[in-house]
C-alpha cells in the first residue's frame, strides 16, 4: 500500500528508485543497529558515521525533498561532488545535532548508537572530552556546509533554480531537525535528568544551526 501510494506522487521514475534504495538503506541501517545492541559491540567512529546517515532515515526525508517540492534534479547533478557533499553534510549534522541533545536519553536506555559515546569509546575519552569534540565536529561539518553551497557549478538555468531549492530544503532540514530535538527535549528530561553539558549544548547548536542558516539565507 505504501509503494502504491507513494508511486502516484512521485515525480518520476528515476526519483521512485533513488527512494526505494533509501528505505533499504534505513531497513539496513535498522538490522545493523539492532546486531550492535544483541551482541554489545559498538561500531568504530567510521563505521558509526556511515551507519548514522541512514539508521535517522535521512535518505528518506532528502528524497522526499523533491517530491514535496515538486521537481527532480538529474542523476548527474546529484552526483555530482559538490551536490553529493551537500547532502552527505546535511545527514551528518541531522544525526549529530540529535546525538548531542539526547545523549542522557541514550545513556539511560544503555544504547551506545550516539556519536558522543561512539567518541568515548573509540577513543577512550572521559565523558566532558568526547562531549566536546562530538560538538566540535557538528559546528565544524556546519561550516562545512557553509563553505561547499557558495559559487556552485553552473548546471543551466532550470537546473540552476531547482539546485537551490534542494539546498533550501537542506538547510531547512537541517534547522528543523534541531527544533524538534529541543521541542521534544522536554518529553525526554521528564524521565532523564540531563547532564549540565547538556544543557550548553542546547545553546551551542542552536546558535550554529541558526547562525548556519541565516548566514546562507542571501
Amino acid at each position: 500500500d505504501l509503494t502504491v501510494r507513494t508511486r502516484h506522487y512521485a515525480p518520476a521514475a528515476s526519483w521512485m528508485q533513488r527512494f526505494i534504495i533509501s528505505v533499504q538503506q534505513y531497513f539496513e541501517a535498522c538490522r545493523q543497529e539492532a546486531c550492535n545492541r544483541q551482541q554489545a559491540i559498538p561500531p568504530n567512529p567510521d563505521e558509526f558515521i556511515s551507519l548514522r546517515q541512514h539508521a535517522g532515515a535521512q535518505t528518506i526525508v532528502i528524497a522526499l525533498l523533491e517530491m514535496m517540492e515538486g521537481f527532480v534534479l538529474p542523476d548527474a547533478v546529484l552526483q555530482h561532488p559538490r551536490i553529493e557533499a551537500l547532502s552527505e553534510i546535511t545527514m551528518n549534522l541531522m544525526g549529530w545535532g540529535n546525538d548531542v541533545l539526547s545523549v542522557d536519553k541514550e545513556l539511560r536506555a544503555g544504547d551506545f548508537h550516539n556519536l558522543m559515546l561512539i567518541f568515548k569509546h573509540g577513543y577512550c575519552l572521559n565523558h566532558e572530552d568526547a562531549y566536546t569534540w562530538a560538538i566540535e565536529t557538528h559546528n565544524l561539518e556546519m561550516r562545512r556546509f557553509l563553505l561547499f553551497e557558495t559559487n556552485l557549478p553552473d548546471f543551466g538555468a532550470d537546473t540552476n533554480r531547482d539546485v537551490q531549492r534542494f539546498i533550501r530544503g537542506l538547510r531547512a532540514l537541517i534547522r528543523g531537525s534541531v527544533d524538534w530535538t529541543l521541542i521534544d527535549a522536554p518529553v525526554r528530561y521528564a524521565e532523564v535528568n540531563p547532564q549540565p553539558s547538556t544543557l550548553a549544548a542546547q545553546d551551542s547548536l542552536v546558535h550554529h544551526a541558526a547562525t548556519g542558516v541565516a548566514l546562507s539565507a542571501g
